[in-house]
């Protein structure tokens, strides 16, 4: 059968469709800029709902776990061990980042933020061995704790410096006052590096926060806290201005019969109204810690948040004060007076050993009971703390100096106070 030329056309078309020129019908526009639209990809609705939650969830518990972990919003200090774990597992073999949950209450949450915080970093950057101080060029600070046997040495301090004369390092001295806590050697340190004044830096939060262990040179001299007490009791009937508030005193008819008493008496007397030698912190914490109120005799820095928590939160304050004592470059115990110059005579690199002088010293006074002793230490849980552990650390350095060991053996914490 012939077929014509038309049918023969006709079943081209069908069979090949691709050489038809009839044009295809187009889908219905989804909308304005349909054709420029990029394709989707082939992801579920409801995968794609969930993994926009799980972006967000985990946005949030990122949120919430930095403020956790961000325990230096007060300026929080670091204890020098792992924190507590509920297992038999121990943080300190570990990498593992810890936190912290602190609950609303009163749970002690305060007590272990200090803790962990302190404990972080601690084990991210371990304190090293001091440094000797004629190897760098930093300032010298000698903070000065009142009838801890500071002035003999900071005498000493300064009749070494004179004679080196004109050195890159300096020893920071003022004239006629000599006392200040570790709040203005921060500020003071700036400014001697940025070469402005305090006032031109006003954020003093931000100052209290600097790390000054690297670029200055701060020693420090400790004594018993208890033997301490007792010295200042004496030397403060012959202050000035304590006979002023005697004098006031006996014109409102309350006079002060402690200008009178022994210690033993003092401690005894229940009705007594002058209480500065029973104040906890004035042995070393406050000063270590920073947080001391302005004063006429001391320096420190301006009022700010950190140093009213630290005067609330009494363990932040000494493990804050503990911290600071390892960084110190140098620090003696009056109780170990040999030892301590020993260790100085390294840290300055002298050929011969230093002598001590004795200035300030008071008049003999009366020794204390042991009953007294044990009354006096319960006004001061900080200081003793603090002293307990001065103690170990002392003898940590002392090992390390004496010794060919290259390994400095870090001492532990005592068991920390209960403040409640």
């Amino acid at each position: 059968m012939k077929i014509d030329e038309d049918t023969q056309k006709m079943i081209r078309v069908k069979l090949n469709p691709t050489t038809s020129t009839l044009r295809r019908r187009k889908p219905k526009k989804l909308g304005k800029n349909y054709n420029s639209r990029l394709p989707i990809p082939g992801i579920p609705l409801a995968s794609a709902v969930i993994a926009v939650f799980s972006v967000v969830y985990l946005y949030n518990l990122t949120k919430i776990m930095k403020n956790i972990e961000q325990t230096h919003e007060h300026g929080l200090p670091r204890p020098p061990y792992p924190y507590f774990y509920p297992s038999n597992r121990t943080t300190h073999t570990t990498n593992n980042t810890v936190y912290f949950m602190q609950m609303i209450g009163k749970t002690g949450g305060h007590r272990m933020t200090a803790v962990t915080g302190y404990a972080r970093m601690h084990r991210e950057q371990p304190f090293p061995p001091p440094r000797s101080m004629h190897k760098t060029n930093n300032a010298v600070y000698f903070m000065h704790i009142g009838k801890a046997g500071g002035t003999s040495v900071n005498s000493l301090f300064k009749s070494f410096f004179r004679k080196q004369g004109k050195l890159k390092r300096k020893y920071f001295y003022i004239h006629g006052q000599n006392h200040f806590d570790w709040s203005f050697i921060q500020v003071n340190s700036f400014c001697r590096q940025k070469g402005c004044c305090p006032r031109c830096y006003p954020n003093t939060t931000q100052l209290l926060e600097d790390d000054i262990s690297q670029r200055t040179d701060v020693a420090t001299f400790l004594r018993n806290p208890i033997d301490r007490a007792v010295s200042q009791f004496y030397y403060s009937k012959k202050l000035s201005n304590t006979w002023k508030g005697v004098i006031q005193h006996e014109r409102d008819g309350h006079p002060d019969l402690w200008t009178t008493q022994t210690i033993d008496e003092y401690m005894n007397d229940k009705n007594k109204t002058f209480f500065q030698p029973l104040e906890d912190g004035e042995a070393g914490v406050k000063y270590l810690a920073g947080y001391w109120e302005k004063s006429s005799w001391l320096y420190t820095s301006d009022e700010a948040e950190k140093k009213d928590y630290l005067r609330r939160n009494k363990t932040a304050a000494i493990l804050l004060a503990a911290e600071r004592l390892e960084q110190t470059t140098w620090f003696g115990l009056l109780e170990e007076i040999d030892r301590s110059m020993r260790l100085l005579q390294h840290t300055l690199g002298l050929d011969t050993l230093p002598k001590m002088p004795q200035a300030n010293k008071n008049q003999k006074k009366d020794v204390p009971s042991n009953q007294t002793r044990e009354l006096i230490s319960s006004y001061f849980p900080m200081d003793i703390w603090l002293y307990e552990y001065a103690k170990r650390l002392f003898e940590a350095r002392w090992e390390y100096f004496k010794s060919d060991e290259t390994t400095y053996k870090h001492p532990d914490l005592p068991e920390l106070p209960d403040f409640d």
